[in-house]
């Protein structure tokens, strides 16, 4: 069946081979999705494996006659950033705070930390002090941990008492 297909159009598959972008769709819906995966799948797979190797967010190692790989840390800050930044819900009543104080020879760690709270929606309250309605307490308390400045950030609930 996909054989025919391909003879049937040769100079379309010819065309497909040097520009397979440019006839992704049209080739799509000639195959039935399962046939489509079956084919391409792993070309898809190996693209998407090289990418994050290339990024270095995935690391890889052998294992006796098995490969194992493992995500690196900046995949897990950057699915955590993402996370926090696409919330939109406000479960809780008050505000997230986030409050640091970095040591004064780690100035350039505070000024991407601002960076990064900025990025993701935070609000400045104060210098250091920082709030957004938005509930993200586990991301944020994961991330702390994960980028390793529990001892500088503390992560807060707050409510307003006026």
């Amino acid at each position: 069946m996909v054989v025919d297909g391909l003879m049937d159009g040769t100079d379309e598959a010819v065309d497909w081979l040097n520009d397979p972008h440019k006839y992704n769709q049209r080739l799509r819906g000639c195959l039935p999705q399962e046939e489509w995966d079956r084919l391409f799948g792993d070309v898809k797979k190996k693209t998407i494996l090289r990418r994050l190797r290339k990024k270095k967010w995935v690391e890889d190692s052998r294992l006796g006659n098995g490969i194992t790989y493992s995500l690196s840390q900046e995949v897990l800050v950057e699915y955590l950033k993402s996370s926090i930044k696409q919330t939109d819900s406000k479960v809780h009543a008050g505000e997230l705070l986030v409050a640091f104080d970095f040591p004064e020879a780690a100035s350039r760690a505070r000024r991407d930390w601002r960076r990064l709270l900025k990025a993701v929606g935070f609000k400045r309250v104060q210098l250091s002090v920082w709030s957004t309605i938005k509930a993200v307490e586990d991301q944020m308390v994961q991330l702390v941990r994960i980028i390793g400045v529990q001892k500088w950030v503390k992560v807060y609930r707050g409510y307003d008492l006026r």
